[in-house]
């Protein structure tokens, strides 16, 4: 797994919670179906998962969009931006995937 596409799935995560379009639970869950099988994008685990409708994906994909194109195409400095949810990244880091 490349670290932009890993960074780009988690950009489209925070960015479909803080559109409150998904809950926190669902992001990690999410996350640790994504960490055991990263061919698929976590937008489409997220949808196939029943917790983000397929309107909502297309939604969460242009803000991911704005946000690369806002930070020069960079999803690091697009991730860098966003404030720290520290509940959130404790979550994470318990899922044990170095890529997230």
């Amino acid at each position: 797994m490349t670290r932009g596409k890993s960074e780009i799935d988690l950009l489209f995560g925070l960015l479909a919670l803080q559109s409150d379009l998904i809950g926190r639970d669902a992001l990690v869950a999410a996350f640790q179906a994504w960490s055991r099988d990263k061919s698929r994008p976590l937008a489409e685990q997220l949808v196939e998962r029943g917790d983000l409708e397929a309107d909502d994906r297309d939604v969460v994909e242009a803000l991911v969009a704005r946000y690369l194109h806002k930070h020069g195409g960079d999803p690091e400095r697009s991730l860098a931006s966003m404030p720290p949810d520290r509940l959130l990244q404790e979550r994470l880091v318990a899922v044990g995937d170095p890529d997230l």
